[in-house]
């Protein structure tokens, strides 16, 4: 489909299918958890489609953490599109080198790998991309 032929109902019955497949993704994409963000350990969880399980991962995460680490960690996002793909956003003016490394060391040690893990820092010139990592 040639985009210079859509016309408007064409990109309201796009928009429809996409919301209605969204909305199938996060019906099927497991337990809900009973609350949206969380503080833990002191710092905020969230989940996309506040999957439960996403929830239990992130506090695992979190207590896998050497408290140095956790310290400077504002919140972890985890994308439900993508499973096992965060966001972790470091507080104002407390990054450091190694923070990447052992965020990435902790959630494969819960989940077993990541899709991916972008990491936002007041610190850093751009956003910091780690690439998805199953060790395989």
């Amino acid at each position: 489909m040639d985009d210079d032929n859509l016309v408007p109902s064409d990109y309201q019955a796009i928009a429809e299918a996409v919301a209605r497949q969204n909305a199938i993704d996060r019906d099927e994409a497991g337990p809900k958890a009973p609350h949206g963000t969380v503080s833990y350990g002191g710092i905020l969880l969230d989940s996309r489609w506040d999957i439960l399980a996403e929830y239990q991962a992130m506090r695992a995460i979190v207590d896998r953490l050497p408290d140095l680490m956790r310290v400077r960690i504002e919140s972890i996002w985890c994308d439900s599109k993508c499973t096992s793909s965060f966001v972790l956003t470091v507080k104002p003016h407390r990054f450091v080198r190694d923070l990447p490394l052992v965020f990435e060391d902790s959630v494969i040690a819960v989940c077993g790998g990541h899709n991916g893990i972008l990491i936002q820092s007041d610190d850093a010139e751009d956003d910091l991309i780690i690439d998805c990592n199953w060790d395989e």
